[in-house]
């Protein structure tokens, strides 16, 4: 009767360890469709995250330790920056991206606010940033706060 229930017990250890890994896993090297980036606010830099926040991929690939300025990572998103001003207004207002492809949503303002788009939603706190993803084409209508229709993303 021992014996069965060490075995049991080891069985059941052991499941736990792999569903423990494969967590794990999952969250160091998720898909696009799951991949949220946090970023430093204006006047500071961050510490690249190791696996906790998400894995940051092209175009900006730091190295363990080392720091990215927020003028770098607008250099880096040229092109593909949305960004909301004080009353939430998106600049550009119209914007097109190829799929998968990497975006910054830059809050501008002094407070903190919730963009969502493609049943997704961001809290981007005063002068801080995320960079998103989106993995479908079509065409993607974004809010800022409870104001709809504040961007349009052409997803190609």
């Amino acid at each position: 009767m021992e014996k069965k229930s060490l075995i049991k017990i080891l069985v059941v250890a052991v499941l736990g360890l792999m569903v423990l890994l494969a967590v794990r896993q999952a969250s160091i090297s998720g898909t696009f469709d799951d991949q949220v980036f946090l970023g430093p606010a204006e006047q500071q830099s961050v510490i690249a995250p190791e696996g906790i926040q998400g894995t940051v991929r092209q175009p900006i690939e730091p190295g363990e330790g080392e720091r990215i300025s927020y003028e770098a990572v607008l250099r880096a998103f040229t092109g593909r920056t949305l960004q909301f001003d004080q009353d939430c207004r998106a600049t550009p207002s119209i914007m097109t991206i190829p799929a998968q492809a990497q975006f910054l949503v830059d809050n501008r303002s002094d407070v903190r606010r919730t963009i969502s788009f493609d049943n997704r939603v961001y809290k981007v706190n005063p002068f801080d940033f995320v960079i998103a993803a989106l993995p479908k084409q079509g065409t993607v209508i974004v809010a800022c706060d409870r104001q709809p229709n504040r961007a349009i993303i052409d997803v190609q």
